[in-house]
C-alpha cells in the first residue's frame, strides 16, 4: 500500500522557507561574511577616490588659474610699490623743500625775472587734492612766488621748473600787468 502524503498548509510552507532563511543568513553570517574584511574594502575605496580627487583638484585648470592669478597679483603689487618708491624719490622730503625753493629762486633771477615775494603759503581752497589726503612721508608744502618780467621770460622760468629734479605742480597762476613796458607781474602757488 501506498502511503498518502498530505499537502502542507500554507503555514507550514511558510514556517518552513522561514527555517531556511534563518539557516542560510547564519551560515553566512558565520562562514562568508567577515565584518572587518567589508569595512576594509569600504575604506580602500573610499582612500582611493579621495586620492583620485586630489589628484584632479591639483591638475585641474581651476586650482592652476588661481595659482596664476596670485603670481599676477604678486608682480602688480612689486611694480606698484616701485612706483611708490619712485614717487617718494621725485618729491620733495621736508628737508629738501628750502634747497627747492632756493634753487626755483635762482632760476627765476636767471630768466630775468625780479623776485617780488616768496614764502610758504596756504593750499588751494578749491577742492580737494590729492596731496592733503596722502600720509605724511607724501605730504607737499605750498609756496607763493611773486616775480616781475617779461612773458618770455617768465613762460621760460616756467618751462624750468620741470628741471628742479623734485616734483613741482603750479596749483594757482595769476598775471598782471605792472607798467607801461608791459612788464608782468606773475604770481604762483607752487606745490613742492
Amino acid at each position: 500500500m501506498a502511503k498518502k502524503t498530505r499537502k502542507l498548509t500554507k503555514l507550514e510552507q511558510v514556517c518552513i522557507m522561514a527555517v531556511v532563511a534563518v539557516v542560510l543568513l547564519y551560515v553566512y553570517k558565520t562562514r562568508i561574511y567577515d565584518k572587518t574584511l567589508s569595512s576594509l574594502k569600504t575604506t580602500t575605496s573610499s582612500v582611493a577616490s579621495l586620492e583620485a580627487e586630489v589628484l584632479k583638484l591639483k591638475a585641474s585648470p581651476p586650482a592652476k588659474e588661481v595659482l596664476g592669478k596670485v603670481r599676477t597679483l604678486q608682480a602688480e603689487l612689486r611694480k606698484a610699490n616701485d612706483e611708490l618708491q619712485a614717487v617718494r624719490v621725485s618729491l620733495a622730503s621736508s628737508d629738501e623743500v628750502t634747497r627747492v625753493i632756493a634753487d626755483i629762486m635762482v632760476s627765476a633771477e636767471s630768466h630775468n625775472l625780479k623776485p617780488r615775494t616768496y614764502g610758504p603759503a596756504d593750499p588751494p581752497r578749491k577742492g580737494k587734492h590729492a596731496a592733503d589726503k596722502v600720509d605724511e612721508p607724501l605730504k607737499r608744502s605750498y609756496y607763493r612766488v611773486v616775480v616781475l618780467g617779461s612773458f618770455n621770460d617768465a613762460t621760460d622760468f616756467i618751462a624750468s621748473l620741470s628741471q628742479t629734479g623734485k616734483v613741482v605742480t603750479i596749483e594757482d597762476i595769476s598775471i598782471s600787468i605792472e607798467n607801461e613796458r608791459g612788464d608782468l607781474v606773475m604770481s604762483l602757488l607752487l606745490c613742492i
